[in-house]
């Protein structure tokens, strides 16, 4: 005890002020560009959607799902923000791109809890990352096989109407394998691994994915 039996002072909730300023700003850029543009309904919406969404996603799951809420808080930041530019910049097209970014932004919270359900609740990871790196290997090198050129990089495939670009789904299988291998202090699985991984890409001439990889894996 201090002296006089006075309690020492609360702690500060640094997450719980940065949660208010981000709920403010967005509320705020959002009603703006409502009042500016013909009083949009979709404006009004998300600037009351998008400030609930901050504040369920960085303070009230976190008491149910172990997540660092500052970390939580800067990641959830980014992500509105990108449904912030392409609301703002697509006004003339009806702020398709903005709406349906707001719609990845919410999937991506569903993915990321059932993440950290799989982190937490799954205990034996040896076969699993096995099967992903293989199944990773087969995919990234699929273009090779029967991929389409794309602005100099062979590096996507057709399926049915749309496209996919192999590359991108393997960046998680990259970060499960080399976080995997390096908590066992294994040297060898992570880097044959990025090595291959690296060596596809060169051959269909992605650099700059290459680029992500590498500085992933140093």
């Amino acid at each position: 005890k201090e002296r006089g039996g006075n309690r020492p002072p609360s702690r500060k909730h640094p997450d719980r002020r940065l949660t208010s300023a981000m709920m403010l700003f967005f509320f705020s850029a959002f009603l703006l560009i409502a009042l500016k543009d013909e009083l949009r309904w979709q404006g009004f919406a998300l600037a009351f959607a998008l400030p609930a969404h901050i504040y369920i996603a960085t303070l009230w799951l976190p008491r149910y799902f172990p997540a660092d809420k500052l970390l939580l808080a800067v990641a959830i930041f980014l992500c509105a923000l990108g449904v912030l530019v392409l609301y703002s910049t697509d006004l003339d097209e009806g702020t398709t791109r903005g709406l349906q970014q707001a719609v990845n932004y919410t999937v991506g919270i569903a993915a990321m809890l059932f993440c950290i359900l799989l982190v937490r609740y799954v205990r034996r990871w040896g076969m699993f990352i096995k099967v992903v790196g293989l199944g990773a290997l087969v995919l990234i090198a699929l273009p090779l096989a029967i991929g389409s050129e794309m602005n100099g990089a062979t590096n996507w495939i057709k399926v049915g109407n749309s496209s996919l670009q192999p590359s991108e789904i393997v960046k998680l299988a990259l970060i499960l394998v080399l976080s995997y291998s390096m908590s066992r202090r294994h040297f060898w699985p992570w880097l044959l691994f990025a090595g291959l991984c690296l060596g596809v890409l060169m051959l269909q001439k992605d650099l700059g994915t290459a680029l992500i990889y590498y500085i992933t894996a140093l």
